[in-house]
Protein backbone atom coordinates (compact mmCIF):
# COMPACT_ATOMS: atom_id res chain seq x y z
CA UNK A 1 0.00 0.00 0.00
CA UNK A 2 1.28 3.47 -0.89
CA UNK A 3 2.37 5.54 2.10
CA UNK A 4 0.54 8.83 2.61
CA UNK A 5 3.92 10.43 3.39
CA UNK A 6 5.23 9.31 0.00
CA UNK A 7 2.14 10.81 -1.66
CA UNK A 8 2.54 14.13 0.16
CA UNK A 9 6.16 14.40 -0.99
CA UNK A 10 5.24 13.35 -4.54
CA UNK A 11 2.44 15.95 -4.71
CA UNK A 12 4.74 18.68 -3.37
CA UNK A 13 7.44 17.91 -5.95
CA UNK A 14 4.84 17.96 -8.74
CA UNK A 15 3.42 21.27 -7.48
CA UNK A 16 6.79 22.99 -6.90
CA UNK A 17 8.54 21.54 -9.97
CA UNK A 18 11.73 20.66 -8.11
CA UNK A 19 13.07 18.57 -5.26
CA UNK A 20 14.51 21.68 -3.61
CA UNK A 21 11.19 23.56 -3.76
CA UNK A 22 9.32 20.61 -2.28
CA UNK A 23 11.93 20.24 0.47
CA UNK A 24 11.50 23.92 1.41
CA UNK A 25 7.69 23.71 1.50
CA UNK A 26 7.64 20.48 3.50
CA UNK A 27 10.46 21.41 5.87
CA UNK A 28 12.52 18.37 4.82
CA UNK A 29 16.04 18.03 3.52
CA UNK A 30 16.42 17.50 -0.20
CA UNK A 31 17.89 14.05 0.45
CA UNK A 32 14.75 13.08 2.42
CA UNK A 33 12.57 14.16 -0.50
CA UNK A 34 14.73 12.13 -2.89
CA UNK A 35 14.46 9.10 -0.58
CA UNK A 36 10.64 9.27 -0.52
CA UNK A 37 10.42 9.60 -4.30
CA UNK A 38 12.86 6.74 -4.90
CA UNK A 39 10.90 4.49 -2.53
CA UNK A 40 7.62 5.39 -4.25
CA UNK A 41 9.02 4.73 -7.73
CA UNK A 42 10.47 1.40 -6.55
CA UNK A 43 7.11 0.39 -5.07
CA UNK A 44 5.21 1.28 -8.26
CA UNK A 45 7.92 -0.01 -10.59
CA UNK A 46 7.86 3.08 -12.77
CA UNK A 47 9.51 6.47 -13.24
CA UNK A 48 7.35 9.37 -12.07
CA UNK A 49 9.57 12.36 -12.91
CA UNK A 50 12.17 13.21 -15.52
CA UNK A 51 14.76 15.92 -14.98
CA UNK A 52 14.74 19.01 -17.20
CA UNK A 53 16.64 22.28 -17.31
CA UNK A 54 13.81 23.89 -15.30
CA UNK A 55 13.70 21.19 -12.61
CA UNK A 56 11.60 18.04 -12.90
CA UNK A 57 8.56 17.17 -15.00
CA UNK A 58 5.94 14.48 -14.54
CA UNK A 59 5.93 11.47 -16.80
CA UNK A 60 2.64 10.23 -18.23
CA UNK A 61 2.35 7.72 -15.38
CA UNK A 62 3.27 10.46 -12.92
CA UNK A 63 0.35 12.56 -14.15
CA UNK A 64 -2.00 9.61 -13.64
CA UNK A 65 -0.77 9.22 -10.07
CA UNK A 66 -1.07 12.96 -9.39
CA UNK A 67 -4.80 12.94 -10.17
CA UNK A 68 -5.34 10.21 -7.59
CA UNK A 69 -2.87 11.66 -5.08
CA UNK A 70 -4.64 15.03 -4.95
CA UNK A 71 -7.98 13.32 -4.32
CA UNK A 72 -6.57 10.98 -1.67
CA UNK A 73 -4.75 13.77 0.18
CA UNK A 74 -7.84 16.00 0.18
CA UNK A 75 -9.88 13.12 1.59
CA UNK A 76 -7.27 12.56 4.30
CA UNK A 77 -7.48 16.23 5.28
CA UNK A 78 -11.28 16.00 5.38
CA UNK A 79 -11.09 12.84 7.49
CA UNK A 80 -8.70 14.48 9.97
CA UNK A 81 -10.97 17.51 10.24
CA UNK A 82 -14.04 15.33 10.76
CA UNK A 83 -12.32 13.40 13.55
CA UNK A 84 -11.18 16.62 15.22
CA UNK A 85 -14.68 18.08 14.94
CA UNK A 86 -16.18 14.94 16.42
CA UNK A 87 -13.70 15.03 19.28
CA UNK A 88 -14.49 18.66 20.01
CA UNK A 89 -18.20 17.79 20.25
CA UNK A 90 -17.59 15.51 23.20
CA UNK A 91 -17.85 18.67 25.25
CA UNK A 92 -18.45 22.37 24.73
CA UNK A 93 -21.57 24.49 24.32
CA UNK A 94 -24.22 25.14 21.67
CA UNK A 95 -25.63 28.66 22.01
CA UNK A 96 -28.79 29.26 20.02
CA UNK A 97 -31.69 31.67 19.70
CA UNK A 98 -35.09 31.18 18.10
CA UNK A 99 -38.22 33.19 17.47
CA UNK A 100 -41.29 32.19 19.47
CA UNK A 101 -43.31 29.98 17.14
CA UNK A 102 -40.21 28.07 15.99
CA UNK A 103 -39.38 27.59 19.66
CA UNK A 104 -42.71 25.87 20.29
CA UNK A 105 -42.68 23.68 17.15
CA UNK A 106 -39.55 22.32 15.45
CA UNK A 107 -36.63 23.77 17.45
CA UNK A 108 -37.20 21.54 20.52
CA UNK A 109 -37.15 18.48 18.24
CA UNK A 110 -33.90 19.66 16.61
CA UNK A 111 -32.25 20.23 19.98
CA UNK A 112 -33.39 16.85 21.28
CA UNK A 113 -31.81 15.13 18.26
CA UNK A 114 -28.61 17.17 18.71
CA UNK A 115 -28.38 16.25 22.41
CA UNK A 116 -28.81 12.55 21.65
CA UNK A 117 -25.90 12.73 19.19
CA UNK A 118 -23.69 14.89 21.44
CA UNK A 119 -24.70 14.26 25.07
CA UNK A 120 -21.56 15.93 26.40
CA UNK A 121 -22.32 19.29 24.77
CA UNK A 122 -24.26 21.82 26.83
CA UNK A 123 -27.14 23.75 25.25
CA UNK A 124 -28.39 27.25 25.95
CA UNK A 125 -31.37 28.60 24.00
CA UNK A 126 -33.14 31.94 24.22
CA UNK A 127 -36.06 33.58 22.47
CA UNK A 128 -35.25 36.42 20.09
CA UNK A 129 -37.93 37.75 17.75
CA UNK A 130 -35.82 40.55 16.23
CA UNK A 131 -33.62 39.38 13.31
CA UNK A 132 -31.24 42.37 13.61
CA UNK A 133 -30.45 41.42 17.21
CA UNK A 134 -29.88 37.80 16.22
CA UNK A 135 -27.52 38.91 13.43
CA UNK A 136 -25.45 40.95 15.87
CA UNK A 137 -25.29 38.09 18.37
CA UNK A 138 -24.01 35.60 15.77
CA UNK A 139 -21.56 38.10 14.27
CA UNK A 140 -20.14 38.89 17.71
CA UNK A 141 -19.97 35.14 18.48
CA UNK A 142 -22.38 35.38 21.40
CA UNK A 143 -24.49 32.79 19.55
CA UNK A 144 -23.61 29.86 17.29
CA UNK A 145 -26.96 29.71 15.48
CA UNK A 146 -30.00 31.97 15.30
CA UNK A 147 -33.34 30.83 13.85
CA UNK A 148 -35.21 33.85 12.47
CA UNK A 149 -38.13 34.74 10.24
CA UNK A 150 -38.24 37.44 7.61
CA UNK A 151 -40.94 39.12 5.51
CA UNK A 152 -40.68 41.65 2.67
CA UNK A 153 -40.84 44.42 5.32
CA UNK A 154 -38.75 42.63 7.91
CA UNK A 155 -35.56 41.15 6.54
CA UNK A 156 -31.98 40.31 7.46
CA UNK A 157 -29.50 42.76 5.98
CA UNK A 158 -26.47 41.16 4.28
CA UNK A 159 -23.53 41.04 6.69
CA UNK A 160 -20.03 39.98 5.57
CA UNK A 161 -18.96 36.78 7.28
CA UNK A 162 -22.48 35.52 8.00
CA UNK A 163 -24.50 32.92 6.13
CA UNK A 164 -28.31 33.04 6.03
CA UNK A 165 -29.68 29.57 5.24
CA UNK A 166 -33.34 29.55 4.19
CA UNK A 167 -35.16 26.54 5.65
CA UNK A 168 -38.78 26.84 4.49
CA UNK A 169 -41.71 29.17 3.85
CA UNK A 170 -44.35 29.60 6.57
CA UNK A 171 -47.74 30.56 5.05
CA UNK A 172 -50.19 32.90 6.74
CA UNK A 173 -53.70 31.53 7.19
CA UNK A 174 -57.01 32.89 8.41
CA UNK A 175 -58.00 32.02 11.98
CA UNK A 176 -61.77 32.03 12.45
CA UNK A 177 -64.19 31.02 15.19
CA UNK A 178 -65.54 27.53 14.51
CA UNK A 179 -68.99 29.14 14.32
CA UNK A 180 -68.01 31.50 11.48
CA UNK A 181 -69.96 31.00 8.20
CA UNK A 182 -66.67 30.60 6.30
CA UNK A 183 -65.14 28.11 8.75
CA UNK A 184 -65.74 25.11 6.49
CA UNK A 185 -64.38 26.67 3.31
CA UNK A 186 -61.36 25.26 1.46
CA UNK A 187 -59.99 28.79 0.97
CA UNK A 188 -61.12 32.40 1.39
CA UNK A 189 -60.15 35.56 -0.44
CA UNK A 190 -59.31 38.14 2.21
CA UNK A 191 -61.64 40.65 0.49
CA UNK A 192 -64.58 38.52 1.67
CA UNK A 193 -63.64 39.42 5.24
CA UNK A 194 -63.41 43.18 4.66
CA UNK A 195 -66.27 43.83 7.07
CA UNK A 196 -64.82 41.73 9.90
CA UNK A 197 -63.13 42.95 13.07
CA UNK A 198 -59.48 41.85 13.24
CA UNK A 199 -57.22 40.71 16.07
CA UNK A 200 -53.62 41.64 15.36
CA UNK A 201 -50.18 42.26 16.86
CA UNK A 202 -49.60 44.85 19.55
CA UNK A 203 -47.57 47.27 17.44
CA UNK A 204 -48.15 48.86 14.04
CA UNK A 205 -44.50 48.02 13.28
CA UNK A 206 -44.89 44.31 14.00
CA UNK A 207 -44.30 42.38 10.75
CA UNK A 208 -47.48 40.34 11.16
CA UNK A 209 -49.60 43.49 11.53
CA UNK A 210 -47.90 45.04 8.51
CA UNK A 211 -48.66 41.93 6.45
CA UNK A 212 -52.33 42.13 7.47
CA UNK A 213 -52.55 45.80 6.48
CA UNK A 214 -50.78 45.16 3.18
CA UNK A 215 -53.07 42.21 2.35
CA UNK A 216 -56.17 44.24 3.22
CA UNK A 217 -55.08 47.26 1.21
CA UNK A 218 -54.29 45.03 -1.78
CA UNK A 219 -57.89 43.77 -1.54
CA UNK A 220 -59.27 47.31 -1.29
CA UNK A 221 -59.95 47.76 2.43
CA UNK A 222 -58.34 48.89 5.68
CA UNK A 223 -58.61 46.21 8.38
CA UNK A 224 -60.72 47.34 11.34
CA UNK A 225 -58.70 46.46 14.44
CA UNK A 226 -60.68 45.15 17.42
CA UNK A 227 -57.87 43.70 19.52
CA UNK A 228 -54.09 43.79 19.87
CA UNK A 229 -51.71 41.35 21.53
CA UNK A 230 -48.32 39.80 20.80
CA UNK A 231 -49.43 36.42 22.17
CA UNK A 232 -50.75 33.93 19.63
CA UNK A 233 -52.40 32.06 22.49
CA UNK A 234 -54.36 35.18 23.40
CA UNK A 235 -55.20 35.80 19.73
CA UNK A 236 -56.64 32.27 19.56
CA UNK A 237 -58.68 32.84 22.73
CA UNK A 238 -60.10 36.13 21.45
CA UNK A 239 -60.95 34.68 18.05
CA UNK A 240 -62.64 31.69 19.72
CA UNK A 241 -64.67 34.19 21.77
CA UNK A 242 -65.84 35.73 18.45
CA UNK A 243 -64.17 39.08 19.12
CA UNK A 244 -62.70 39.06 15.62
CA UNK A 245 -60.72 37.08 13.06
CA UNK A 246 -56.95 36.97 12.54
CA UNK A 247 -54.27 36.45 9.91
CA UNK A 248 -51.52 34.37 11.51
CA UNK A 249 -48.55 32.20 10.45
CA UNK A 250 -49.21 28.48 10.23
CA UNK A 251 -46.54 27.76 12.86
CA UNK A 252 -48.56 29.74 15.40
CA UNK A 253 -51.28 27.07 15.52
CA UNK A 254 -49.56 23.66 15.39
CA UNK A 255 -52.57 21.99 17.05
CA UNK A 256 -56.02 23.26 16.12
CA UNK A 257 -58.58 23.63 18.89
CA UNK A 258 -62.16 22.51 18.40
CA UNK A 259 -63.51 26.05 18.80
CA UNK A 260 -61.33 27.44 15.98
CA UNK A 261 -60.98 27.00 12.23
CA UNK A 262 -57.95 27.56 10.01
CA UNK A 263 -58.70 28.46 6.40
CA UNK A 264 -56.04 29.04 3.71
CA UNK A 265 -55.93 32.34 1.87
CA UNK A 266 -57.17 32.34 -1.70
CA UNK A 267 -55.09 34.11 -4.33
CA UNK A 268 -51.56 35.41 -3.88
CA UNK A 269 -50.01 33.72 -0.84
CA UNK A 270 -48.86 35.69 2.18
CA UNK A 271 -45.76 34.07 3.68
CA UNK A 272 -42.68 34.57 5.80
CA UNK A 273 -39.33 32.84 5.32
CA UNK A 274 -37.81 30.83 8.16
CA UNK A 275 -34.00 30.83 8.10
CA UNK A 276 -30.95 30.03 10.20
CA UNK A 277 -28.03 32.44 10.62
CA UNK A 278 -24.52 31.06 11.18
CA UNK A 279 -20.95 32.21 10.73
CA UNK A 280 -19.98 31.75 7.11
CA UNK A 281 -16.50 30.37 7.82
CA UNK A 282 -17.78 27.16 9.44
CA UNK A 283 -15.65 27.80 12.52
CA UNK A 284 -18.40 26.73 14.95
CA UNK A 285 -18.49 22.94 14.97
CA UNK A 286 -21.63 22.98 17.13
CA UNK A 287 -23.38 25.17 14.54
CA UNK A 288 -22.34 22.80 11.76
CA UNK A 289 -23.71 19.83 13.71
CA UNK A 290 -27.07 21.39 14.56
CA UNK A 291 -27.48 22.75 11.02
CA UNK A 292 -27.65 19.18 9.73
CA UNK A 293 -30.87 18.79 11.71
CA UNK A 294 -32.25 22.23 10.83
CA UNK A 295 -31.74 21.63 7.10
CA UNK A 296 -33.94 18.53 7.40
CA UNK A 297 -36.93 20.82 8.18
CA UNK A 298 -37.94 21.72 4.63
CA UNK A 299 -41.59 22.75 5.04
CA UNK A 300 -44.02 24.05 7.64
CA UNK A 301 -45.63 20.59 7.62
CA UNK A 302 -42.28 19.13 8.76
CA UNK A 303 -42.00 21.88 11.35
CA UNK A 304 -45.32 21.17 13.07
CA UNK A 305 -45.44 17.40 12.61
CA UNK A 306 -44.19 16.57 16.10
CA UNK A 307 -45.10 19.81 17.85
Amino acid sequence: MISSNHLRVFEAVAREGSFGGAAHVLGHSQSTVSHHLAALEDQLGTVLFVRSRKGVELTDRGRVLLDHAELILSQLVAAERAVQDSASLREGMLRMSTFGTAGMTFVPRVLRAFRREHPGVGITVEQCDIPATAVDDVRERRLDVAVVYTTPDYWVRPVPGLSVVRLFSDPFVLLLPASHPCAGRDAIGIAELAGEAWITAGSDEHPCHRLLVRAGQSAGFEPRIAGRTDSYTVIADWVAAELGVALIPQLAVPRLRGDLALVPLQGEPVTRDVSAIVLGDGSSVTATAVMRHLRAITSWEDAVRYA
